[in-house]
């Protein structure tokens, strides 16, 4: 007797609209609570790029750069060369000299049995304490070459520079993380890689909190072609969606970038994507990286 199939969830469209309009509301919020730092970094990008303002941020131009003097010292002091993955056991367990044999009280007397025995038993236990700070090691190896491979073409550099950047002018720097995988015609997963990307502080929003560990939500803002959004997108969900749109489109001509908020909620442990225009949810998924504290990235760099 076999378990029958778990019935299929519904998907409720209603539903759905309405937590696409809640998550635009907080990323509005929390931009309202960030207004005044937003238009400060605004500000210092002006500065540091010694452009005229073009009308949309604040910011003056100076006959000597002294801001830009002074990010281009501090981002090299800071970030110079790319880390050396160094990993190691904390502990060793083989600690102290091999254990010796028991010697006979007089020559060419056997051991004591006793004694032996023990020996036999604590020899035993120190060649396994060694086996596994041996495997730890090889281990550690494994993890070193690995990382290596990740970070050695130089792409984590740039991005932690951009990020490290970003950090002095704007008071946030931002590198996320993304798992990538090659899918082979028998749907196995190969080439698996790990990249990094910095993320400006213009399209990054957070949610209220004092502490880092106890930040509800983050979100990114991430401009996407149409086409691909085609092929990503949920499209059964998407047009139910649509359909309990009440204002009729105007004929207007379609954009061919459609900007997205990548939504990632720590309490549910979900991803959503939603579209910024109308917060229909284009796509959800469970937490796609298993990463203890959920968020594709560390916390972000606020020197």
């Amino acid at each position: 007797m076999t378990d029958a199939p778990a019935p299929e969830t519904k998907f409720n469209a209603k539903a759905a609209r309405e937590r696409g309009a809640k998550i635009l509301e907080r990323i509005k919020a929390a931009e309202k609570r960030e207004e005044k730092w937003i238009r400060d970094a605004e500000a210092a990008e002006v500065a540091y790029a010694n452009r005229k303002d073009d009308g949309n941020s604040e910011g003056k131009v100076y006959d000597f750069n002294i801001l830009h003097s002074n990010v281009e010292t501090i981002v090299p002091a800071i970030y110079n060369s790319t880390p050396v993955p160094d990993i190691r056991p904390r502990r060793v367990e083989a600690t102290g000299p091999e254990p010796v044999p028991p010697q006979p009280q007089q020559e060419g007397a056997p051991p004591d049995p006793v004694a032996m025995q023990k020996f036999q038993q604590v020899a035993q236990e120190y060649a396994a304490k060694k086996q596994r700070d041996t495997s730890a090691k090889e281990y550690g190896r494994l993890l070193e070459r690995a990382i290596a491979v990740q970070i050695d073409d130089n792409r984590l550099d740039a991005e932690v520079e951009g990020a490290a950047q970003d950090g002095f002018l704007s008071g946030r720097g931002i590198t996320r993380i993304r798992f990538e995988a090659d899918e082979a015609q028998d749907g196995s997963m190969g080439g698996e890689r790990i990249t990094f990307e910095v993320v400006s502080w213009r399209d990054y929003r957070e949610g209220p909190a004092t502490r880092w560990d106890n930040l509800p939500w983050l979100a990114y803002r991430v401009p996407t072609a149409r086409e691909t959004l085609e092929r990503f997108a949920d499209k059964g969900e998407v047009s139910a969606q649509e359909a309990l749109n009440t204002t009729p489109k105007t004929g207007e001509e379609e954009s061919e970038t459609v900007c997205l908020w990548e939504y990632w909620d720590k309490i549910e442990r979900r991803v959503y994507w939603v579209r910024e225009d109308d917060g229909v949810i284009v796509k959800s998924a469970d937490d796609p990286l298993g990463l203890p504290g959920f968020f594709p990235q560390p916390q972000p760099l606020q020197p």
